[in-house]
C-alpha cells in the first residue's frame, strides 16, 4: 500500500533522461478517505523526460489518499530507466528504480505489489521490489544472475553470436569439482575473417593429439588414385604442428606399385608408406609416418617413418624406417590437401585400405 497522509506528500515518476521518440504513460488510481465516505478517483497522464510528473498528488488537509494501483506503459522506442518516488515535501524516497522494456508495462496493485508485463503479455515477474532481472533485449543484464538452463525455443536453428558480433571467449568447467577456479577458457585469433571449426561424427578428446580424419575402403583400380585424407585451409596448421598418419594397406589380389603420402595441391610426395618395395598379393603394410615443416623454411617439409608388412601366414619383415625431404609450393600454413596416393597397380585385383590423421598442437 502506498499511503500519502500529509498535503505535501505526492506520488512521482521520472526518467533517467529525455526519451527518443515518446513519453511513456501512466495511469493511476487512488481513494482518499475520510469519515463520510470512501471516494475513488483516477488520474492519467505522460512522463516529460527527466522532470518528475506527479501521478497522484497530495490529499487535502483532514484526508489520507491510499494509491491502489497505477501502470507506466513503455510507449519509448527504446528501453527506459523509470523512478517511482515519493516526495515528502521536496525530499525524495524512491520506491523503485527500473528498466522498462519497449513495449512493457510497469504494474503496481495493492494486493499483488509490482508486475511487469511483456509486450507479448505475459508476467515477467511477481516479485515485490520492482526486480524484474533481465528484459526482452537483455539490454540490463548487470547484475543479473542466470539460475536455470539457456534453452533455445527451437533445437537447431539458433546462433550464439554472428559474424559480425561475435562473442569474445567461451567459458566452461565440464564436471570439475571446482568450477570457480579449474576451468576452460575457449579462444582464438583470426587473420583470415571467419574460420570454422567443424566436430566430426566421432567421440574423442580434443588435445594435444587432435583427431583430424580417417578414411577406409577398397579399390579396384589399376591406374594411380589418391585418396584424400584432409584438405587444410589457410591457418588449420601453425609451423609449430605436426602430423600424424598411421595406416595400412592390404593387397588383396593385386600388387600395389607403390604408396604415398601425397601433397596433391602441388602434386608431391611427401613420403613413402609402401617400405619402398612393390606390395604383392596377399601382404598387409602398415606404417606410421610424422610430417612437419622444416625449421628453415614452410615450404620445406620433413617425414620420418616406419613401414612393416605382414602376410597372410603371419610371416613378417622387420619395420623399415624412411625419412624424406621434399620442397612444395604451398606453405605448411596455407590451404592444400593431404592425400594418399596409390601409384598404380602391376597386377590387377583388389586393394584394402584404412589410415588415420592426427594433428599434434605445436607449443
Amino acid at each position: 500500500m502506498i499511503n500519502l497522509d500529509t498535503t505535501t506528500k505526492s506520488l512521482e515518476v521520472k526518467l533517467a533522461g529525455a526519451v527518443t521518440t515518446n513519453q511513456l504513460v501512466y495511469s493511476a488510481n487512488y481513494v482518499d478517505t475520510n469519515l463520510s465516505g470512501v471516494p475513488v478517483s483516477e488520474t492519467n497522464g505522460l512522463t516529460n523526460n527527466g522532470t518528475a510528473v506527479t501521478m497522484v498528488s497530495a490529499p487535502a488537509s483532514t484526508k489520507r489518499r491510499i494509491v491502489k494501483s497505477f501502470s507506466i506503459y513503455q510507449k519509448d522506442t527504446v528501453d527506459a530507466v523509470v523512478t517511482v518516488q515519493i516526495n515528502d515535501n521536496g525530499t525524495l524516497r524512491p520506491l523503485v528504480v527500473i528498466t522498462i522494456p519497449v513495449g512493457a508495462t510497469l504494474m503496481y496493485t495493492e494486493s499483488d505489489q509490482w508486475k511487469m508485463m511483456t509486450a507479448a503479455g505475459l508476467i515477467a515477474t511477481s516479485a515485490s521490489g520492482g526486480s524484474t532481472g533481465a528484459n526482452t533485449a537483455l539490454s540490463n543484464l548487470s547484475g543479473v544472475a542466470i539460475n536455470a538452463a539457456l534453452l533455445p525455443d527451437t533445437a537447431g536453428i539458433r546462433s550464439l553470436g554472428s559474424g559480425t558480433l561475435p562473442w569474445q571467449y567461451l567459458w566452461l568447467s565440464g564436471d570439475a569439482g571446482t568450477p570457480g577456479t579449474n576451468n576452460h577458457k575457449l579462444t582464438g585469433v583470426s587473420t583470415s575473417g571467419t574460420r570454422v571449426v567443424t566436430f566430426q561424427d566421432k567421440t574423442y578428446t580434443v588435445g594435444d593429439k587432435q583427431f583430424l580424419a580417417e578414411i577406409s575402403g577398397t579399390t579396384t583400380n589399376a591406374s594411380a588414385e589418391n585418396f584424400t585424407l584432409y584438405a587444410f585451409s589457410a591457418g588449420d596448421l601453425t609451423v609449430k604442428d605436426r602430423l600424424l598418419v598411421v595406416g595400412t594397406w592390404e593387397a588383396v589380389t593385386q600388387q600395389t606399385a607403390s604408396l604415398f603420402l601425397y601433397n596433391s595441391t602441388d602434386s608431391k610426395n611427401l613420403a613413402e608408406v609402401d617400405g619402398t618395395a612393390a606390395i604383392t598379393a596377399g601382404l598387409v603394410c602398415s606404417s606410421f609416418t610424422y610430417l612437419m615443416a622444416a625449421q628453415s623454411s614452410s615450404t620445406l617439409i620433413s617425414a620420418i617413418g616406419s613401414a612393416s608388412r605382414v602376410s597372410a601366414d603371419n610371416t613378417n619383415t622387420n619395420p623399415l624406417g624412411n625419412t624424406f625431404r621434399n620442397t612444395v609450393t604451398t606453405a605448411w600454413t596455407g590451404t592444400w590437401t593431404l592425400v594418399l596416393r596409390q601409384g598404380g597397380v602391376t597386377a590387377g585385383g583388389t586393394g584394402r585400405y584404412e589410415f588415420t590423421v592426427f594433428r599434434l598442437v605445436g607449443q
